[in-house]
């Protein structure tokens, strides 16, 4: 029974491999298991086969982009497991930003952004996030 593969407890969808390794970066001080994604129909097989308890979503990206990956999670019903932001350099209309949340993301988060806008959405879903135990 080795190999059981851990469920990651966040998905990141974005092409671009910068914005990726900056947040598993921030993430990296805390127990939680986070895989990243720049292919975004992949990325939501492994969404709807995992079911994290966090997806970040990049809103431009080649391929589907952020609202065709929603609109697709939500056929699967993944909004019941899963919390979904919308990552975006974009600067939005309310009317866009109205849409999108309609859509069904609970939180836009706007590049470029800091680890505490990361850790503030995360912690409004999953509360306060642990610590790795640091080795003395």
């Amino acid at each position: 029974w080795g190999n059981m593969i851990q469920k990651p407890d966040i998905i990141i969808i974005d092409d671009d491999p910068e914005i990726t390794n900056l947040i598993i970066s921030y993430l990296d001080d805390f127990d939680l298991t986070v895989e990243a994604y720049n292919n975004s129909s992949v990325a939501l097989e492994m969404v709807i086969a995992h079911k994290p308890k966090i997806v970040f979503i990049d809103l431009n990206m080649s391929g589907l982009n952020g609202a065709q990956v929603i609109r697709k999670l939500s056929e699967k019903y993944i909004f019941q497991t899963t919390s979904l932001f919308l990552i975006t350099g974009d600067i939005l209309s309310e009317i866009e930003r109205v849409t999108l949340l309609t859509l069904g993301f609970n939180h836009i988060i706007n590049k470029p952004f800091e680890a505490t806008d990361l850790y503030s959405a995360i912690e409004s879903v999953i509360g306060q996030i642990q610590q790795k135990q640091k080795c003395a």
